[in-house]
């Protein structure tokens, strides 16, 4: 646990240092959609996210993959990492359609298709995405996100976001529901943190409280 929890922070400070470093050269350059990437420290576990979405050479098709990393501060606890890469092509502007794959410590490399509906804009932001594993009795599973900023001042501003995820397959896999609520500067946001984790078919709970801080980078 030790080893992973430093290896963590060192990778988020060096996150940071480079995105306070492209801040200076930002008008220079093309412009290229932000990395959100997230760490929260709990009661339980410590968490670590970020999300890459990137157009392939201008076109309608683009590049996406989720990272999260968790580990939890029982030594006998395994870590847990869950990735997923899709290749989306945008059918409008806010519907998508994609395949790639999905891993986690868990279970092995899985192919996936998945369908992507998203409306952002400068205060608010909501995505929703089904897939489905390309196995025979392949589980089905949905991901959704919604999140809101509050002008509160010019260098402040609310923040909350809500992050949901179900898996099926002939009964309930797993669940999770992820809530952020705090405030916004122009390097990040940070407040308090909940994550609620949902498993097996009985739905058996877990908590995790704490802290978090995100930046766009």
């Amino acid at each position: 646990m030790n080893k992973g929890f430093l290896s963590l922070c060192f990778v988020f400070l060096g996150l940071f240092y480079n995105a306070q470093q492209d801040t200076t050269n930002i008008e220079k350059e093309a412009f290229k959609p932000p990395v959100p990437v997230e760490l929260m420290v709990g009661n339980e576990a410590l968490m670590f996210k970020m999300v890459v979405t990137k157009p392939i050479n201008n076109s309608s098709f683009k590049f996406y993959n989720l990272l999260t990393f968790e580990s939890n501060f029982i030594e006998s606890s395994a870590s847990n990492i869950f990735t997923q890469t899709v290749v989306f092509y945008d059918l409008s502007s806010n519907f998508s359609l994609g395949l790639g794959g999905s891993y986690s410590s868990f279970s092995n490399l899985k192919p996936i298709a998945a369908v992507l509906y998203s409306s952002f804009n400068e205060h608010r932001g909501f995505l929703v995405q089904p897939s489905i594993v390309l196995e025979k009795n392949g589980a089905k599973e949905l991901f959704s996100m919604y999140e809101h900023s509050i002008h509160l001042s010019p260098k402040f501003k609310g923040y909350f976001r809500l992050d949901a995820f179900t898996s099926w397959q002939s009964s309930h896999s797993f669940s999770y529901l992820n809530t952020r609520i705090g405030v916004g500067t122009k390097i990040g946001n940070f407040g308090p943190a909940i994550n609620v984790s949902f498993v097996g078919e009985d739905a058996i709970q877990f908590y995790n409280f704490g802290a978090f801080f995100n930046i766009l980078i």
